[in-house]
């Protein structure tokens, strides 16, 4: 496909420092045909600059440092018709997205892939946009300019240094929780209604608990067997590996300890975007595509969290989109997967739908296991899981958490309880739907039990019951109403073999 384009980037020969940096970008189609592409990333989206652009002052390399978006599918607006023999002409300011701050000798070429191409004569019928996942794209033919930047005025500042004056520098990521299980930092937001407020809580919530999954996952689970991870990152490398594992690191540590901001108004967003963030801040900028993503599953909630903290958190860049995309980046490419946000993402949102979190044993033969948003039925009897599942929790539960359930426990007295974070509810299995007046907090109604999560609970013989969270262990009086005094132990050496 780039056989029917001719491309150039166009400048000056000399800037002066501190004024604007015009690059002129033409493409021309030599086809015989109208052909629309679909202008992400690419100088035909001007007059923004993105990351289509290498930049380097006297050789050494120059960072991009303008906005990262997370995209969901594209709409007739994504694309721009370009006629049989027409040239389309863009022109960009350099600094708005890389920082031009001394003189010296500047080199830019242009380095990016139109993603989707639709040709009529090719395509069964003449759409004006499709899916990520029918994308046919192709890279642009190289182009470069060579320019010279003379003394005469202060640096211009990029977009993202401009945010960053705004919110202040943040503090670097501490280090992620290595025994005690992450509890997520309250976020800071702004505009939004309850309703959506309490989904941003939520999903920031999640994100911390599922990237605590997957640093775990990659702790536990050694290199070249992890299967999850060669899908997302490629073919195992001891040093990429590492990497991924740091960049999990930081994000659990970010959530846990540092103030993360979400503007909820829309600002700067554009038709088909999830969020946006910039490098090195704690501020993510939340679109229209976010609320109309569900809570868990690829491209959820969290999962959009998780990318847009692993650009302002670990530095990864928007290398692939889409989970093809991502897919073919692991194979082909690793080193830019470990790179790529949305391989961050989907390898997160995959893991979290296949970790067991709250198996339950119900007194019908049945057991109950929650996975994500989503929950398997198993015929104890039968040692298999029914046909027809999984299914998800909401509507099938009524009233029990839909997008994560953290641990379940059926107490004396026809009911279960299933917590969350630092919730809980009560279930009337007669009834099969939650009490009313649900959730309430851990604190105070369960005396002496961890306030702020439970990772499983299990009633034993002798009016006991016993609460676990991460390496501790709590022993409960049932009769009492309260946890024995001189609890929490260690699971070890407690319960040999666990």
């Amino acid at each position: 496909m780039k056989e029917y384009f001719r491309v150039s980037l166009g400048s000056e020969s000399r800037y002066r420092l501190g004024d604007p940096v015009l690059l002129t970008f033409k493409i021309t189609n030599i086809s015989p045909q109208d052909i629309r592409l679909l202008v992400w990333n690419t100088p035909l989206e001007a007059p923004e600059v993105l990351e289509y652009f290498q930049v380097r002052r006297d050789r050494a390399r120059v960072p991009y440092d303008g906005r990262y978006v997370k995209r969901g599918e594209p709409d007739a607006s994504s694309y721009r018709l370009i006629r049989a023999g027409e040239t389309v002409t863009e022109t960009v300011d350099l600094t708005t997205a890389y920082p031009i701050t001394g003189p010296g000798t500047y080199t830019v070429s242009l380095d990016t892939v139109v993603l989707d191409a639709i040709v009529p004569d090719r395509d069964a019928q003449d759409l004006p946009f499709r899916g990520r996942e029918a994308h046919r794209g192709f890279e642009l033919d190289p182009a470069q300019v060579t320019f010279e930047v003379v003394d005469g005025g202060e640096p211009r500042s990029t977009v993202a240094e401009d945010v960053r004056r705004g919110l202040g520098m943040p503090q670097a990521p501490s280090a992620g929780p290595a025994v005690a299980k992450l509890t997520a930092l309250t976020p800071l937001l702004v505009g939004g209604t309850l309703d959506r407020q309490q989904m941003v809580r939520t999903a920031h919530e999640n994100a911390g608990v599922y990237a605590e999954g997957a640093l775990h996952h990659l702790d536990s689970t050694p290199g070249p067997a992890n299967g999850l991870s060669t899908e997302w990152f490629g073919a195992h490398d001891p040093g990429r590996y590492a990497t991924v594992g740091q960049h999990f690191t930081d994000i659990t540590g970010v959530i846990a300890g540092q103030t993360v901001t979400y503007d909820l108004t829309g600002a700067g967003c554009q038709p088909g975007w999830y969020a946006y963030t910039y490098k090195n801040t704690r501020k993510i900028w939340l679109c229209a595509a976010f609320w109309s993503a569900p809570a868990t599953g690829t491209d959820s909630h969290f999962g959009t969290v998780a990318h847009e903290l692993s650009h302002a958190v670990s530095l990864t860049d928007d290398l692939a989109y889409g989970e093809t995309g991502a897919r073919n980046l692991a194979l082909t490419k690793p080193g830019d997967a470990i790179r790529n946000a949305d391989n961050h993402e989907y390898f997160t949102e995959h893991l979290a739908a296949s970790v067991v979190r709250a198996p339950v044993l119900w007194a019908n033969g049945k057991a109950y296991m929650f996975i994500a948003g989503s929950y398997f039925r198993y015929d104890v009897a039968a040692g298999k899981v029914d046909g027809g599942y999984p299914l998800p929790i909401d509507p099938y539960w009524p009233g029990v958490f839909p997008d994560r359930v953290d641990a379940a426990v059926v107490w004396p007295g026809g009911k279960a309880y299933f917590f969350r974070g630092s919730q809980y509810i009560r279930y009337d299995i007669a009834a099969g739907r939650a009490d009313g007046g649900y959730p309430l907090p851990i604190d105070p109604y369960w005396p002496g039990v961890f306030p702020d999560r439970v990772d499983a609970a299990v009633v034993w013989p002798g009016g006991k019951a016993y609460f676990f969270r991460g390496s501790q262990y709590i022993r409960y009086d049932i009769a009492a109403g309260k946890a024995d005094g001189g609890y929490p132990l260690p699971i070890t050496p407690n319960w040999p073999g666990l």
